[in-house]
């Protein structure tokens, strides 16, 4: 009972995404928390996990400040105490960096984007 959120942007997102993963970039995001609490209520998530991409270029922090954002829904407005909110560390990024068996479960993988790493 997990769900991914890509908040990276336009620009980041063409190297691919996790398999499953909603893309909902960060600029966009704040207005779209009490939709997505919502949505993930009622599939009855427990984890909503939110992705960033390069940690040199914002995304990471981005990611960070998005689930702060959810937290802040899902605990004050929507008085939840049972759904959890976590960011996948190292982002895309580390999740491609981590090799091919990770690779593997992306959709829409273009290696030469990722070869600058």
């Amino acid at each position: 009972s997990l769900l991914l959120i890509d908040v990276r942007s336009e620009a980041s997102y063409p190297g691919g995404s996790i398999r499953g993963s909603l893309h909902i970039p960060a600029r966009g995001f704040w207005w779209n928390r009490g939709a997505l609490y919502e949505m993930a209520y009622k599939a009855d998530v427990e984890w909503v996990c939110f992705v960033g991409g390069e940690e040199g270029e914002g995304e990471e922090d981005r990611a960070k400040l998005c689930a702060g954002w959810f937290l802040d829904h899902v605990r004050d407005t929507a008085q939840d105490d049972n759904m959890h909110v976590a960011v996948l560390e190292g982002g895309v990024e580390g999740w491609v960096m981590s090799g091919p068996r990770f690779v593997a479960l992306m959709d829409g993988y273009d290696g030469k984007f990722w070869e600058r790493w």
